[in-house]
C-alpha cells in the first residue's frame, strides 16, 4: 500500500533502473548532467523514507520529472530570480556578462521562453551552425527541470553571488511504476501524470524516497495532498496507463 503522511512504518524499494520515458531525445539531453546533479544536490532536500511536502516543477513522463521541495528555500528561489532579473534586465549588465565561449556544464542566466524573468542553468549541449561556429545551446533549468534550446547571444555568464542557494530541482522517478505496455511511457500516461500532479499550477502533494536507481536518481511515492489523499501511483493503473510493481522485502 502507498504511504500517508501519518504512516509510521514504510518499506523499501530496491535500487533498480526505472521504466523508459517518452522519447529517446529527453533521455540523450539529460545524459550529460543527470549523475553530476544528482551528486550535487540529490536528496539532501528530501528526508529518506520521511514524506514531504514538495510539487512538481516539470516533467517528462512518471519515469522522469522534477520536484522541489516547499519551505523555507523557496522563498530564497523566489528572492533570488527577483535579484536576477532585476540585475540582467538591464542592458548594461548584458553586455557585460555576454559569453563569447561556452562550454558544456557551464552554469549561466537566461530567460525560459517567453517569460521576462531570468534563472539559473546548466549548458547540457551545445550545437553548431553550417559553419561549424557555435550558435545556441540546450540548457537545463536547474532550479525546476526544464530544458531549452537558447541562442548563444541569450545566456549571460552567471555572477558568482547567484550560485549561494543550492540548485532547487530534484529529479525522480515515480515508485512502483511500469508502463502499462512496451517499455516507453505512453502519451497518455505522460498526459494523465501531469494533470495529477498540477505541474502547471504548483499544485503541493507528499512525497516519500523509497530507494534509488544505480544512477542516484531516487524512487519517490507521490499523494495528493488533499482531503483524499489519493496516490497518483495508483490512480495511473486504475485509468489503465501505467502497472503496479510489487515492492520486494
Amino acid at each position: 500500500e502507498p504511504f500517508t503522511p501519518e504512516a509510521a512504518e514504510h518499506s523499501v524499494l530496491p535500487g533498480s533502473e526505472a521504466g523508459g520515458t517518452s522519447g529517446q531525445g529527453v533521455q540523450e539531453l539529460t545524459s550529460y548532467c543527470g549523475q553530476s546533479q544528482q551528486e550535487e544536490f540529490s536528496l539532501r532536500m528530501v528526508g529518506y523514507e520521511v514524506p514531504c511536502e514538495v510539487y512538481v516543477s516539470a516533467l517528462c513522463s512518471p519515469g522522469q520529472f522534477w520536484v522541489q521541495k516547499i519551505g523555507p528555500m523557496s522563498v530564497d528561489l523566489d528572492q533570488l530570480v527577483q535579484q536576477m532579473t532585476k540585475y540582467y534586465s538591464e542592458e548594461a549588465n548584458q553586455k557585460c556578462h555576454a559569453m563569447t565561449s561556452v562550454e558544456l556544464g557551464d552554469i549561466i542566466a537566461c530567460r525560459f521562453g517567453t517569460e521576462g524573468s531570468f534563472f539559473r542553468a546548466r549548458v547540457v549541449e551545445l550545437k553548431a551552425s553550417c559553419d561549424d561556429s557555435l550558435s545556441s545551446v540546450d540548457v537545463h533549468f536547474v532550479d525546476y527541470g526544464d530544458y531549452e534550446l537558447k541562442s548563444i547571444k541569450e545566456i549571460y555568464k552567471l555572477r558568482a553571488e547567484f550560485m549561494k542557494l543550492k540548485f532547487q530541482a530534484i529529479r525522480c522517478s515515480l515508485a512502483h511504476m511500469r508502463p502499462e505496455t512496451g517499455a516507453d511511457w505512453s502519451e497518455d500516461a505522460c498526459d494523465k501524470f501531469e494533470m495529477l500532479t498540477g505541474c502547471d499550477r504548483g499544485k503541493v502533494a507528499w512525497a516519500r524516497v523509497v530507494g534509488y536507481q544505480a544512477s542516484g536518481v531516487p524512487w519517490v511515492e507521490l499523494v495528493d495532498s488533499g482531503r483524499r489523499q489519493t496516490s497518483l501511483a495508483q490512480e495511473l493503473v486504475r485509468v489503465g496507463v501505467a502497472r503496479w510493481v510489487e515492492i520486494e522485502k
